[in-house]
């Protein structure tokens, strides 16, 4: 059977990360089930989802796209600062052998990408990797804190029409770091990267 709430949660998600669905705008169960050709009930047991997870609100019987506020880049900034960067560690002294396998695939994907790509490509790599790293920490609540985050902070960043200078390279010392088994440098590369989000947003809014 399939699960066609959570086909809609995914699909709305990836919208609104992408400012497909731009912060404020208004979500209709009406107009969205006639847009999915699904019944109504799928839709607000999707949107109820989403609520759940910050993604909208409720405004009478319609949901609303959650707005990009100062106190919502504050939160998603300490999970990032602390949480997230913990995870790296976790990540680095729980990796098995497959997995650090795997980490040579992604250094790879960085080598050979464009630094023309589109920015999009370029972000799906890094969200890719981030995801990885937070899958090594093999803790499922942290994993679902982060995943968000780092969903919620694309849209800080796209939102800012941003360049994405130096992501990749960030990434790419992370992998080496966690490679030479080096908790100190991956310490400095995770907190650099994680600041230069911050602060490039700081420094536009």
């Amino acid at each position: 059977m399939q699960d066609v709430p959570g086909k809609i949660v995914e699909m709305l998600r990836e919208k609104i990360t992408w400012l497909e669905l731009l912060p404020n705008s208004k979500l209709s169960i009406g107009d969205l089930a006639e847009e999915t050709q699904v019944s109504r009930t799928p839709i607000k047991e999707a949107l109820i989802n989403l609520e759940a997870n910050g993604w909208v609100y409720r405004k009478g019987k319609n949901f609303i796209v959650t707005p990009l506020t100062l106190q919502r880049f504050k939160e998603i900034a300490e999970v990032r600062s602390v949480i997230e960067i913990q995870s790296y560690l976790w990540a680095l002294q729980r990796i098995t052998d497959e997995e650090e396998k795997n980490l040579f695939i992604y250094k790879e994907k960085i080598k050979n990408i464009s630094a023309k790509a589109p920015v999009k490509e370029i972000m799906k790599i890094d969200i890719e990797i981030h995801l990885f790293f937070f899958k090594m920490a093999k803790n499922r609540y942290i994993y679902n804190l982060l995943e968000r985050s780092l969903y919620h902070a694309l849209r800080f960043w796209l939102s800012m029409h941003l360049k994405p200078v130096g992501i990749l390279e960030d990434m790419n010392e992370m992998i080496e770091a966690v490679e030479k088994r080096d908790e100190e440098e991956l310490k400095r590369v995770s907190f650099k990267h994680v600041k230069n989000w911050a602060d490039r947003i700081i420094g536009i809014a």
